[in-house]
């Protein structure tokens, strides 16, 4: 009789199990994000406006991904967490001598990017935008950024390091 009745607790004791992995899975997870991007270069720039500087950084990346982001971030090491702008890049074909722009950069819209775009990702000040709490505060000067239909969070680059 104990039998009968320990099978069907085992068989739902392991689909119980088995449903809770499946579960957990769906949570999203932090991931390193160098199956989507190709980071080119990262650039610090300073301007002056109205007597104060103002200075940040810009990443040129080339998209890998076969689904558009939907999102980036971009983590400073002061803390906080800044929205970024992303334009494409194309070259400047009536480029002629080094007094003429060689890119020229396009908004977009996320869901215009595809596989292969360079693009420049520039953290604007002043978003209002909760970090996620998987993201650890030791994670600074990087990018975050979503991909479509996916729960995960990516990252790219790490600190940034002047060149000598």
């Amino acid at each position: 009789m104990s039998h009968k009745i320990l099978l069907p607790v085992l068989v739902i004791l392991m689909f119980s199990v088995l449903i809770s992995r499946a579960q957990k899975s769906r949570h999203p997870v932090l991931k390193d994000g160098s199956s989507y991007i190709k980071l080119l270069s990262t650039n610090q720039w300073t301007t002056i406006k109205n007597g104060q500087n103002d200075s940040g950084y810009t990443y040129t990346i080339i998209w890998k991904g076969s689904k558009p982001p939907e999102t980036f971030f971009w983590r400073p090491k002061a803390g906080g967490w800044m929205t970024c702008a992303v334009t494409r890049v194309h070259a400047n074909k009536d480029h002629k001598d080094i007094f003429d722009q060689q890119y020229d950069k396009e908004e977009i819209d996320f869901a215009q990017i595809h596989k292969g775009d360079t693009l420049d990702v520039m953290p604007m000040r002043g978003g209002r935008d909760i970090m996620p709490k998987l993201i650890p505060a030791s994670m600074t000067n990087r990018l975050f950024f979503m991909v479509k239909g996916n729960s995960n969070w990516w990252y790219a680059g790490g600190a940034v390091k002047k060149k000598k």
